[in-house]
């Protein structure tokens, strides 16, 4: 018997949502509110401190500067207002030099060893006296005089004293007032301009500016504060983190954890160990992985084969499609029963197509930019083995030459849908027998599908009803989304869908979509010039003859390839590949070398078009953008559009390095009615006598220039290529020559 504790709990689970909203409340909302609040707590408390802080060190200095300006202006009030000073001013030029000394003694007598010079100047600026040096830091003003007595406010100004400071020193004179005011560098200045030294107004130009500031200490409860704080963050964070990590290890990391064991050891997720549904969920699907795997290698053995016999079919039914084109000399008997049998081998090869799609069950129904034709020759495959019982009924495509290239942005998946759709809904309006028609053209820059059948019609008041939710007509087990989500799915895509129905004569379904441009791989058609040479390699050898059939109307001829090392080996022996056209295969049967390795491995992408019934592949695709290589659906070889590019062609050739006599001849030429190729060097010539006949005449100064052959040396160069119309340019004479 299963004991008790061996028993698996049955312990509440809740979902990771659930999880995560609890986590939240637990940890993050707590935690933010109060840091939040410490964070705003704190700020206000350091910035209203520092404030008080500061504007108690601005008064303190100010103070301090306060009392040595009192303190200076005193000195210089007493000097200015004695009677050497005052007769220094009035004297005149012989008298001031006699008292110039005692002056001097005087203004000796401040005893500041910041102040290092004295100049006393007329209101004018003529010097009067200069005592010591001058520097870049001084205050100036006037000295004014009522009734011989210094007077600054309503006195006569006589003379102007400037007085030349050494910062430093100033610095530590005022330190001796205040021994905690230091230099600061990077504190705001104290300036002296338009202000005032104690008592005496200063002048504009006062130059005098001191950088200081306060030694002090932040008191103890600044650090108690800041001990707080970081012991209330740590607390918070602390205890946050143990209730996180506990919730953790119930709901994510523990059950991961035991997943990810099982897993390595090979063992089965018991799902009831996992309190959390999406990991609980998860683990089921785990579970179920063995299963699915093993299904999946048989599903791609099966797709394997599937793509093989595809193979294998689709090139003799391109050649046989491409044969029976033109079949108008047989009965008509005969005709239906030739036409019908290559649909039915079409039919086949596209059922083992739509079987690989399914297989790889991977969303390849993307939004985006798709070859239209083969979708619908694969939904006609579909339908006609759909009813393939229903004997009167015909299910036919009309995709001639007009229908090539046609590219559209679409969603694959759901335009085979709507037309799935529209051929059942013709079919099942027939009463006995009946004819649907798919025809795919272009008009301007739109797309147009029209499936067409000659059933019964539908009368107007009907029509009207068609494209709405729920609506449906003539089928007893319609539901009304058809053509509502036709409607909705194409408008999606930017296009429109119409009905034009005749009653007694049929119906006709429109679809319109926005044109696209080709994908960089897809061939808009083959150009040949006159002397292109056409290379075919594929292993089948009635694609050979279907190619052969297509170019030999046109006058080419064709050299044909089945496997890779003789194609290989014709390659490397041209001497170029210029004018070269290869058509090669992709999948070459019991070769391991596809025909895009070939391609790559010589290099010869820009002369090669990839034919295959695998154009869809997105491997083939990037391996086609990667060597800007072309590619054309085999299935649509025998409509691809080829067209002749004329080769270029000249009535003479004119060699010279003068360009005035090349102008001349040019314009001589375009007189007769002449194509001249005028060239200045004769290494212009070797890449265009491919466009020349062996007939043209040349004309050839016989001085090039130098670094260049002369005339009689291109002349034997041609002779020798078969040129025989050759002529010297020169103003030599015969003997000369």
């Amino acid at each position: 018997m299963e004991n008790d504790k061996d028993r698996p709990q049955q312990i509440k689970s809740i979902d990771i949502d659930s999880f995560g909203k609890s986590l939240g409340k637990l940890t993050v909302m707590p935690i933010m509110a109060f840091t939040l609040l410490l964070i705003i707590a704190h700020g206000i408390m350091i910035f209203g401190i520092n404030e008080s802080k500061k504007k108690m060190e601005s008064e303190e200095i100010q103070s301090t500067v306060r009392k040595y300006t009192s303190t200076l202006s005193e000195k210089i009030s007493i000097i200015a207002n004695s009677n050497i000073f005052t007769d220094f001013l009035k004297s005149g030029e012989m008298s001031r030099e006699l008292l110039d000394l005692d002056l001097r003694i005087i203004l000796s007598n401040i005893k500041n060893d910041e102040i290092i010079g004295h100049k006393i100047q007329k209101l004018d600026g003529a010097t009067l006296l200069n005592v010591g040096k001058e520097g870049k830091d001084f205050v100036t003003f006037n000295v004014c005089y009522l009734n011989n007595y210094l007077n600054f406010r309503v006195g006569k100004c006589r003379a102007k004293w400037t007085i030349y400071f050494q910062i430093e020193d100033l610095i530590k004179n005022l330190n001796k007032y205040n021994n905690k005011i230091i230099e600061c560098k990077n504190c705001d200045s104290i300036s002296f301009k338009s202000t005032k030294l104690g008592s005496i107004p200063l002048e504009d130009n006062s130059n005098l500016k001191i950088n200081i500031s306060i030694i002090s200490k932040d008191p103890i409860y600044m650090y108690l504060i800041e001990l707080f704080f970081l012991i209330a963050v740590f607390a918070t964070v602390g205890i946050t983190f143990t209730r996180i990590s506990k919730k953790s290890k119930d709901f994510v990391h523990g059950p991961i954890k035991y997943i990810t064991e099982s897993i390595k050891n090979g063992r089965p997720i018991q799902i009831e160990k996992i309190k959390t549904k999406e990991l609980a969920y998860l683990s089921e699907v785990l579970n179920n992985w063995k299963t699915q795997n093993e299904k999946l290698q048989k599903a791609q053995l099966l797709e394997k084969i599937a793509s093989q016999v595809s193979h294998d079919i689709r090139s003799p039914l391109t050649a046989l499609e491409m044969a029976t084109a033109n079949v108008n000399g047989l009965p008509e008997e005969n005709r239906i029963i030739i036409r019908g049998a290559v649909q039915g081998i079409k039919d086949i090869a596209n059922g083992l197509i739509k079987f690989k799609e399914n297989s790889k069950n991977t969303l390849k129904n993307q939004f985006s930019s798709v070859l239209i034709s083969p979708i619908i020759e694969s939904v006609l495959s579909e339908k006609r083995t759909q009813y393939r019982n229903k004997m009167n009924i015909n299910i036919i495509s009309d995709l001639g030459p007009n229908s090539y290239g046609l590219f559209s942005k679409i969603n694959k998946a759901e335009l085979k849908r709507v037309l799935s759709n529209l051929i059942n809904n013709s079919v099942e309006a027939f009463e006995t027998d009946g004819e649907v028609k798919i025809n795919l053209s272009k008009n301007k820059e739109k797309v147009n599908i029209i499936v067409e059948d000659n059933g019964k019609g539908i009368t107007k008041d009907i029509q009207n009803q068609l494209f709405v939710r729920g609506k449906t007509f003539g089928k007893n087990s319609g539901n009304g989304l058809g053509l509502f989500h036709a409607k909705e799915t194409i408008e999606s895509w930017g296009g429109e869908i119409t009905i034009d129905s005749t009653e007694g004569k049929g119906t006709k379904v429109i679809i319109s979509l926005p044109h696209s441009k080709p994908d960089s791989w897809f061939l808009s058609s083959i150009n040949l010039k006159k002397e292109s040479n056409i290379v075919v390699l594929d292993d089948d050898p009635s694609i050979h003859q279907a190619w052969k059939e297509r170019f030999r109307p046109l006058g080419y001829q064709m050299i044909s390839f089945s496997e890779p090392s003789s194609f290989k080996q014709y390659i490397k022996n041209l001497p170029n590949l210029k004018n070269t056209l290869i058509l090669s295969d992709y999948e070459l049967i019991g070769h391991t070398e596809t025909g895009i390795d070939l391609i790559d491995e010589l290099g010869i992408s820009q002369n090669s078009i990839l034919v295959t019934s695998h154009y869809d592949e997105s491997k083939i695709i990037q391996d086609c953008k990667r060597l800007n290589l072309s590619l054309v659906p085999k299935s649509m070889a025998g409509i691809v559009p080829i067209s002749l590019t004329p080769s270029e062609s000249y009535d003479l050739v004119y060699i010279d390095d003068d360009k005035f006599l090349r102008m001349a001849w040019e314009m001589e030429a375009k007189k007769k009615g002449k194509k001249i190729l005028s060239l200045s060097d004769s290494s212009q010539l070797e890449s265009k006598l491919t466009q020349l006949n062996q007939n043209t005449p040349f004309f050839l100064d016989r001085d090039l220039g130098e670094g260049q052959p002369n005339g009689e040396v291109i002349a034997k160069n041609l002779l020798e290529k078969g040129y025989k119309n050759l002529y010297l340019c020169t103003g030599d004479r015969r003997e000369n020559l």
